[in-house]
């Protein structure tokens, strides 16, 4: 049986933390690490590794490498810098009155869209996967139709998300909104919400024994993790991940 990816997209400094305590805790478990492929739109992203181990060894490594996680990623000046950059991306978006998506010029959409993927997913329902409650990643979020306006934007569209554990992948919707400040210096709305619940339950991304109803506060964020239970696509399902800005 092959390996399965325990963990991806780690700077070099976590990586090698990360390698040190599973050594120490798991002398016996055999990690693999590879470098992770980067698609020619996203060269200019820093290096990152994934770690990988047997299926066997996924549950107990998995909750090695979380714990080692909280401690050495510090969340407060991790999500400041995001929404600076969120700001930032906003005023570009509002002072060119571009408000397309295209991956090939890198317009600030786009951009935005990646800093949802690579940052604030993971970053604002790390609890969830920490204590296995989700076995969940991001592999896009693709803008459709958008509707601006005079501080913000708001825009939906396609997203995938799946298992960590087996590398699968589900498509399903996603909307977002976001506004600055009056003087357009911070962020002051901010709401996430994407994946079918039902979908993601059915193929346990949504762990079997998690409740059915999660909720969490992150330092002004309010989260909300559902499961949905349906035969039908998308309709009934809801949202499965609801992120939003509340201080």
């Amino acid at each position: 049986m092959g390996e399965v990816t325990v963990f991806n997209g780690l700077d070099a400094e976590e990586l090698r933390t990360v390698q040190q305590a599973i050594r120490h805790r798991h002398p016996t478990v055999s990690l693999i690490v590879q470098k992770c492929e980067r698609d020619y739109d996203e060269t200019h992203l820093p290096d990152a590794w994934d770690l990988l181990v047997s299926p066997n060894d996924f549950e107990i490594v998995r909750h090695s490498v979380c714990e080692v996680l909280e401690v050495i990623r510090p969340i407060s000046p991790r999500l400041a810098e995001q929404e600076r950059n969120i700001v930032l991306l906003l005023n570009d978006m509002l002072d060119s009155r571009s408000y397309d998506y295209d991956y090939k010029r890198e317009t600030p959409l786009y951009r935005l869209c990646l800093l949802l993927e690579y940052q604030t997913v993971n970053l604002l329902l790390r609890r969830f996967d920490a204590d296995g409650s989700i076995d969940e990643w991001v592999d896009g979020f693709l803008a459709e139709q958008v509707e601006p306006s005079t501080r913000g934007v708001a825009f939906t569209g396609r997203c995938w998300c799946g298992r960590v554990s087996d590398v699968s992948e589900y498509e399903g919707p996603f909307e977002a909104a976001f506004e600055l400040s009056d003087d357009r210096t911070s962020l002051a709305k901010f709401t996430l919400r994407f994946g079918d619940a039902a979908t993601l339950t059915r193929e346990r991304v949504i762990a079997p024994h998690a409740p059915e109803t999660m909720v969490d506060q992150v330092l002004g964020y309010h989260i909300v993790v559902q499961k949905g239970h349906s035969d039908g696509e998308w309709a009934s399902g809801g949202w499965a991940f609801q992120i939003e800005k509340t201080s």
